[in-house]
């Protein structure tokens, strides 16, 4: 080798090197897809369609089980003004109800579907139900779904329930499971990645108390998602503390201020 291919050589090296121990860009995530949008409702089909077009790195959305072992897209568990506890309710009287834009809620099954016709990644929220064999159960039925229609790593899958992401990271190797809290005291990065879990959730009143779970974060090689930041200085806190991943109930706002952002920096720093 010689000397001037020696000095490329290294020069690669380094280079790989200072761009492995960048943070990542930051990426927005629709939190319950782009549904403020005066047309919309979350977790809908329109919500994941305005998603698509909006061109976010995601949408978050929910996933329930009715009492007869349906999957719903859907937060809940209170259903509207109904009275109607999703987790304890039929299929049928579920899908009786008219969401506030005229569409039923959608199984999980239907929404996915939709979210195959792009290429953008999709990310299920598990919500917690009664027991630990409910969430596992709930859990076992998603990821069949998942397979049997095909999403491979485009689904990503998180959820407030511990019992589901150990779950998840017993059984779905390679799988991207993050940890959702909004509980001040939530574990750190090291505990979450000895768990097996790839990334944590966390509120941004949980953040902006400890800010340095980012760093932690980085260092354990785990991701971050600082949810839900709905004005513009709490996105812009976000911004500056460089998460993975910042989900809101306004995803174009919140992507055009990381647009901006990013258009000033590249601007003054030539990167």
């Amino acid at each position: 080798m010689t000397s001037a291919m020696k000095k490329l050589f290294l020069a690669l090296i380094l280079l790989v090197s200072i761009c492995f121990h960048l943070p990542a860009q930051t990426r927005i995530v629709g939190h319950r897809g782009y549904h403020t949008t005066g047309d919309s409702y979350e977790n809908t089909v329109s919500a994941l369609r305005n998603c698509q077009r909006l061109g976010v790195y995601a949408m978050e959305f929910d996933v329930n089980m009715t009492s007869d072992d349906s999957l719903v897209v859907f937060h809940g568990p209170m259903i509207l003004k109904t009275g109607l506890n999703i987790q304890k309710t039929s299929f049928k009287e579920v899908r009786s109800v008219r969401l506030p834009d005229g569409e039923q809620i959608p199984t999980l099954r239907e929404f996915l579907k939709v979210a195959k016709e792009s290429p953008m990644q999709v990310i299920c929220e598990i919500k917690t139900h009664y027991t630990k064999e409910r969430d596992e159960f709930v859990t076992s039925r998603i990821c069949a779904l998942a397979d049997e229609l095909g999403m491979g790593s485009q689904l990503e899958f998180t959820s407030f329930s511990e019992w589901a992401c150990d779950y998840l990271a017993a059984n779905r190797p390679g799988a991207e499971i993050i940890y959702i809290s909004n509980n001040i005291n939530a574990m750190g990065a090291a505990e979450a990645r000895k768990r097996g879990y790839t990334g944590i959730s966390y509120d941004l009143k949980v953040f902006q108390a400890r800010p340095e779970l980012f760093s932690e974060a980085r260092a354990e090689g785990i991701k971050t998602t600082y949810w839900t930041p709905d004005n513009a200085s709490a996105v812009w806190w976000g911004i500056e503390h460089k998460p993975d991943f910042i989900s809101s109930n306004h995803p174009d706002r919140a992507k055009a201020l990381l647009d901006a952002y990013n258009a000033f920096n590249e601007k003054v720093t030539g990167r």
